[in-house]
């Protein structure tokens, strides 16, 4: 096991005692999860723009274009977060995001335009993604906590709000 993941579940333990639980041990997980994150919200506003031009719907449009607004927001904050740990914004691939984003493209494949059932899917899929993201957040919000970094938190948490509070038609 990885000395970063290592530091996570001692932790997770109580074990603080243990020198792999220092701040930068939460840092580097914090950072890999970030990374994810970004790479993640930059894609998903590609995905919702493909959404928005393949749906029917005009209030399902209407709430893939606030979408994208609250993903932009989105994405500004995790870089405000990259400038306050002194990291440069860069997005790292996940499997666990891809596969998500992979589900949205085959409902664009397999449904035809002017098609109920693909803009139900699309209604689905933002539920889920909601879900996920908060989830997700959830997560990067624990680590901000270990390391005590308040305005990261915050930031954080606007991000979490905007899953939480996202409009559905």
């Amino acid at each position: 096991m990885a000395r970063s993941s290592q530091a996570f579940f001692n932790a997770l333990d109580g074990d603080v005692e243990d020198e792999r639980n220092e701040p930068n041990d939460f840092l580097h997980l914090l950072v890999s999860d970030l990374k994810e994150l970004y790479w993640f919200e930059k894609n998903l506003l590609k995905i919702i723009a493909k959404m928005q031009k393949a749906s029917s719907s005009k209030s399902l449009n209407i709430l893939l274009a606030d979408y994208l607004i609250e993903d932009n927001l989105n994405i500004e904050r995790l870089e405000q977060i990259f400038m306050f740990i002194s990291e440069i914004p860069k997005a790292n691939k996940s499997n666990l995001y891809e596969e998500f984003l992979s589900d949205i493209n085959d409902i664009l494949m397999k449904t035809k335009y002017d098609d109920a059932l693909r803009d139900d899917c699309f209604f689905c899929m933002l539920n889920k993604m909601d879900k996920f993201k908060t989830t997700c957040y959830e997560g990067v919000i624990a680590l901000a906590i270990q390391i005590g970094n308040d305005d990261m938190i915050t930031l954080l948490e606007e991000n979490k709000k905007s899953a939480l509070q996202a409009k559905h038609y």
